[in-house]
């Protein structure tokens, strides 16, 4: 699989998870779609706190760190079989990180949306910057080490 491929997957799916997740805990919260649309739209919007832009962004470092890791194998190791397993498993454990950090703020959030005090909102930077990257090493440590 091509490094390329992978990372038009990590980039969609870094600008993605953010408002999936947003739509979703409003769900969760028993807001109606147009409530939902709308609360987006406010987020989305230059005034809002937290602007829901603001995670996407920060949701491309873990991407990054793929990118970086996966052209090193290529360069070091002639396997393309391995890189899209090593690929797949530093998306999975991208995507589930995200997911958490999303969720666990949006929840807070919404219905009222209103932002939770300290220590609240952290999440949406610690999970992408600090915990996704890592994350994302492990996965392909433990894919590497299984298919060795």
């Amino acid at each position: 699989m091509k490094i390329r491929y992978l990372m038009v997957h990590g980039i969609l799916l870094a600008l993605v998870t953010p408002p999936v997740s947003f739509a979703l805990c409003g769900v969760w919260a028993g807001m109606g779609l147009a409530d939902i649309a709308t609360a987006m739209a406010d987020q989305y919007a230059g005034d809002a706190r937290p602007a829901l832009w603001g995670p996407s962004l920060l949701a491309l470092a873990p991407v990054l760190v793929l990118a970086s890791a996966l052209w090193l194998v290529a360069r070091l190791r002639k396997k393309p079989d391995l890189n899209g397993s090593l690929g797949a498993a530093g998306l999975g454990a991208m995507t589930l990180v995200l997911i958490w950090a999303n969720v666990s703020f949006w929840s807070a959030f919404l219905p009222e949306r209103d932002a939770p005090g300290w220590p609240h909102g952290i999440e949406l930077v610690i999970g992408p910057l600090f915990f996704a990257p890592p994350a994302v090493l492990l996965a392909m440590l433990v894919v590497w080490l299984v298919r060795r």
